[in-house]
């Protein structure tokens, strides 16, 4: 049984928005980490720095990745 092409094609878009909201999500918590450093605890504000530095890595990381593949595609 074959997947009709329009309700394949919605499936797709749903899986690109979602991972479009994560990747938001990772970026909104690196902010978050940013902004509130050390303000519930001063003594942990390098802690909330390195979090922050961890999700924007995983961003990094993510757009490197697409950057590569896209390019592996197109050569």
């Amino acid at each position: 049984m074959s997947i009709p092409q329009k309700i394949a094609y919605k499936e797709q878009e749903l899986a690109s928005n979602a991972l479009e909201s994560n990747n938001l999500q990772v970026v909104g918590n690196a902010v978050k980490y940013i902004a509130r450093a050390g303000l519930k605890d001063p003594d942990h504000e390098i802690t909330d720095l390195r979090k922050a530095i961890w999700y924007l890595n995983r961003e990094i990381v993510r757009i490197a990745k697409t950057k590569d593949t896209n390019t592996s595609a197109s050569a």
